[in-house]
């Protein structure tokens, strides 16, 4: 009996140093702000028939497990003007949420102690003379009237009004391992002259991408024949740590050309990208730690 008793004893003891760890380790991996993934991609504004706009483009954040605030409005610094509709469902194709007057917080997908959420913005631009916009930082009010100032990364919209006739594109093909093809019919004799995106720089030691056989970086000068395919190859390599393989990547560089008349012309690359789709409370846990927010 009395053994009993000390076996209970020791249960309980046991019992509450793992509660009291549990709340200490909380309140010490507790998050002060929302943080949110970092983001290096160019996205194509459409012309939607009358304003060029952007749907669903998908931000995602980290915050603790009990914060039910709502992001309800977001502001741009570079670009005060840009018109910004949020929702925390997708938007539907008549550019509303069907689920907007929701009752029900979104708590997001739930990992330990935090919370993964994802906001959809519908971007208006009323500015047909617009040229690239590039954003980096960005405000956002909460229902609850506070404010977050967020560095996000490196975001590029961009209309793609380039008219061009010499290359003309035939397919593409990619792979689950981030590779993927591009090929073109070439119509005219062109020259290389050299592939550009603001942000290349920024993704350069984590891509590999082939124009007609060579290196991108060493394609200036390389005479194609009218009649022939032009191939480019990319493929977007496993991230390093976890920083990387939480963030999102997505190039779409311009390929400039110069054809047999002299004039210049480019043609925008695509599926050089990386998109986190696989989240581990673990894994979230290095994240935070490894940008210093825990």
């Amino acid at each position: 009996m009395e053994l009993n008793k000390k076996i209970f004893s020791y249960g309980i003891f046991f019992i509450f140093l793992i509660l009291a760890f549990t709340v200490v380790f909380t309140l010490v991996n507790r998050l002060d702000e929302p943080v949110f993934l970092n983001m290096y991609m160019e996205e194509n504004i459409y012309k939607n028939p009358d304003i060029y706009s952007l749907d669903n483009f998908q931000l995602k954040y980290i915050t603790n497990i009990g914060d039910k605030r709502r992001i309800i409005d977001v502001y741009f610094k570079e670009a005060p003007d840009l018109q910004v509709d949020v929702s925390y469902n997708p938007f539907g194709f008549t550019g509303f949420s069907f689920f907007h007057n929701n009752s029900d917080i979104e708590l997001g997908d739930r990992y330990w102690i935090y919370s993964l959420k994802t906001i959809y913005l519908n971007i208006f631009i009323d500015d047909e003379e617009f040229e690239d916009i590039e954003i980096n930082e960005a405000v956002f009010k909460f229902d609850d009237g506070s404010t977050l100032d967020v560095n996000l990364g490196r975001i590029i919209f961009y209309k793609d009004d380039n008219i061009q006739e010499d290359l003309e594109h035939l397919g593409s093909s990619s792979s689950s391992d981030g590779s993927s093809r591009s090929f073109y019919n070439i119509k005219k004799d062109i020259r290389l002259i050299n592939l550009d995106s603001p942000i290349l720089e920024k993704v350069k030691d984590k891509i590999a991408i082939t124009i007609a056989g060579y290196d991108y970086s060493q394609i200036e000068g390389v005479l194609l024949e009218a009649n022939r395919r032009l191939y480019v190859n990319t493929i977007f390599k496993e991230p390093g740590d976890i920083v990387e393989k939480y963030t999102y990547y997505s190039v779409h560089p311009k390929l400039y050309y110069e054809n047999s008349e002299g004039e210049t012309f480019n043609v925008r690359i695509y599926n050089i990208h990386h998109y986190p789709f696989k989240f581990t409370a673990r894994e979230i846990y290095d994240y935070l730690k490894s940008r210093g927010e825990i």
